[in-house]
């Protein structure tokens, strides 16, 4: 009996030294894996929320990122082609340039060229809230400048009418100058003043026209 108690009182501490350093072993690797997990934490927590001051910044030197374009507003700068005309009868007659969509604006211009029948691309200020727009206009148009593109169908150069020694030029508004032929006697006498020409400049004008006297 003796003997067998001894035996079973060895095996029994076998186990527990077993158990022991199979507890000890495991220790680090459970250690080691709590430390990555915290560390991935720390890892997520130090990179959220993402900081987008960098992306909005404007560098040093660098312009500032334009403000958005206005979609409201009631006048807005654009250009208008169309045939001009005039309606209604002195002294409250005006002026309105019709394109081809249709759609008529008032022109308001200060002391306008004779170039009603002409066809025509203006540039200035669109209003279309104007109270002094006329029933069957859409908008009026604050001309700031215009050039003449047609008479009657019949292209048409506009320019300032140059004299060379005997022939003569028109200067376009980019400063070239186009030679004429076969010059009218009464447009001749126009040199200095602003013109229409219609038609080809290598032959007889088809019509012709002063828009703005010599200064």
């Amino acid at each position: 009996m003796k003997a067998a108690a001894r035996v079973g009182a060895l095996l029994a501490v076998t186990l527990a030294v077993t158990l022991a350093v199979t507890l000890a072993a495991c220790a680090p690797d459970a250690e080691r894996r709590s430390a990555d997990v915290s560390a991935d934490t720390s890892a997520v927590a130090t990179a959220s929320p993402i900081d987008t001051s960098a992306a909005l910044a404007v560098p040093a030197g660098a312009a500032a990122p334009a403000a958005p374009a206005r979609t409201g507003g009631a006048s807005t700068v654009d250009s208008v082609r169309g045939v001009v005309e005039r309606v209604g009868s002195d002294p409250t007659s005006r002026l309105l340039v019709r394109g081809a969509d249709g759609i008529a604006c008032v022109l308001q211009m200060n002391a306008p060229p004779p170039f009603e029948g002409l066809e025509v691309t203006l540039w200035g200020a669109r209003d279309s809230t104007s109270a002094t727009m006329l029933p069957t206009a859409a908008c009026t148009l604050s001309v700031t400048r215009y050039v003449v593109r047609a008479m009657d169908g019949v292209a048409a150069t506009d320019g300032v009418l140059r004299a060379l020694g005997a022939a003569y030029a028109l200067e376009t508004a980019d400063g070239k100058r186009r030679p004429l032929r076969d010059v009218p006697a009464a447009l001749r006498a126009q040199v200095g003043a602003r013109v229409y020409w219609a038609g080809r400049l290598d032959r007889a004008p088809e019509a012709y026209g002063v828009l703005a006297p010599a200064p």
